[in-house]
């Protein structure tokens, strides 16, 4: 495979069997050493792990749930959600442009009411405030109990 030939490739520079010309956009160039290699009068040695070693799958980690949403966050939480589909489609973006999910749970957990304190939110710079803040304060703000 592709990681194997970038081992193989690497070993020859190492080893003086092969050059990068910087200047020709970092080609290889076989060197007056390579010679003897080539007519098989030297043994070529490389390290052994590179050539067996083989791809090991790993096992996805499920993250943690940053935040515990139950009960009337959790309809918060769908709201938010649903607000922040539906401006990545107004601006053909994948969602986790708008927001992550981790920025979205904080807003469901502490509910700000301003500008000010949407902007203490983790994710939630002057850019994507000024952006997409009027949405999510209107969401967050039917959520909120009347004073």
């Amino acid at each position: 495979d592709a990681r194997q030939w970038r081992s193989l490739l690497r070993q020859l520079v190492v080893l003086g069997y092969l050059s990068v010309d910087t200047a020709g956009y970092g080609a290889l160039r076989f060197t007056q050493q390579s010679r003897e290699l080539l007519r098989g009068e030297v043994e070529l040695r490389l390290r052994q792990d590179l050539l067996t070693r083989q791809k090991t799958v790993k096992a996805k980690k499920k993250k943690p749930e940053i935040y515990q949403i139950t009960g009337v966050d959790h309809e918060l939480w769908e709201a938010l959600r649903a607000c922040r589909k539906r401006l990545a489609d107004e601006n053909n973006v994948p969602p986790y442009v708008i927001f992550h999910d981790s920025t979205l749970n904080q807003m469901a957990v502490e509910k700000p009411q301003s500008q000010v304190e949407l902007l203490d939110i983790s994710g939630v710079g002057k850019t994507k405030l000024e952006r997409f803040g009027p949405a999510f304060l209107d969401v967050l703000r039917t959520f909120s109990p009347a004073p």
